[in-house]
């Protein structure tokens, strides 16, 4: 029977982390662990993680050394690194599984064993001023993933956008994800920074049911998008690099794809 390893990455989200945590406890699929990493909260966080910890074996919890702030990319990989699963799953501490999310999930690795990776349909539920501001661009997604024939390569809509919606309706297999550098230079963007990697060599399976409740307020994550121009060019070089890598046996593409590398790196060095 299939595993899985559920990584949440906890940051002053005591306002919603026990919903969260609920969610995978009402999981009807049962054969998971809980591993949950703190990134140095400074509200009631860890407390009630810990409440949960005395509750139920299955739940684990770490933090850096000293509950040091270390960002999103070394709590995801630090997760990575103490879980034991087959299938790396991930939820926000601010989102919310539906209970059947990993048996749905687990129905696709049965059905299609050549596929490493697995996402899903979202309900946005939260802020309405924000669910306005990207249910726009979800609809456009959907239209995308509605109209292609899963498992397949997405490589090809990654160049332009990152389709698969939030960490919280993914799952991965470990030994996939084993392989890819979590050193995204821009921390909001460690998801599609590591799909990208995935891609190049596995076909990715979309699951047409909503799944996954996520969260949008004014405190998301995702509205920490950094305006550094200097990441924002080392971001465009970084993935670019792995698009020509993906292509290069397409000569057209892999040209493509070095020309803006080389536009990019000579934009850098102009920046200040």
């Amino acid at each position: 029977m299939t595993d899985f390893s559920i990584i949440m990455a906890s940051y002053n989200y005591e306002k919603y982390i026990e919903e969260a945590i609920n969610s995978v406890i009402n999981q009807t699929f049962k054969n998971w662990e809980l591993i949950i990493v703190d990134d140095g909260s400074s509200d009631n966080s860890i407390e009630k993680i810990k409440k949960y910890c005395d509750i139920d074996e299955r739940i684990k919890f770490y933090t850096h050394p000293n509950n040091v702030n270390k960002g999103l990319g070394e709590t995801i990989k630090l997760g990575f690194e103490k879980a034991n699963g087959e299938w790396i799953a991930f939820l926000e501490s601010d989102d919310v599984l539906k209970p059947e999310t990993l048996e749905r999930r687990n129905s696709i690795i049965k059905s299609y064993p050549q596929v490493n990776f697995i996402f899903n349909d979202i309900e946005l539920f939260g802020n309405d001023y924000y669910i306005r501001v990207f249910e726009n661009n979800f609809n456009k997604i959907r239209k995308i993933l509605d109209n292609t024939n899963f498992p397949c390569n997405v490589m090809k809509f990654l160049e332009k956008k990152n389709i698969v919606p939030t960490f919280s309706c993914v799952s991965i297999k470990k030994d996939e994800l084993s392989k890819c550098d979590f050193n995204s230079p821009v921390d909001a963007l460690l998801d599609y920074f590591l799909w990208v990697q995935i891609a190049r060599e596995n076909k990715f399976y979309y699951l047409n049911e909503k799944l996954t409740f996520w969260r949008i307020h004014s405190k998301s994550y995702i509205n920490s998008y950094t305006k550094d121009k200097k990441q924002k060019f080392e971001m465009k070089i970084k993935l670019n690099n792995m698009f020509a890598n993906h292509y290069k046996y397409n000569f057209l593409k892999y040209i493509i794809c070095k020309i803006i590398v080389i536009k990019n790196v000579i934009k850098k060095r102009f920046t200040k």
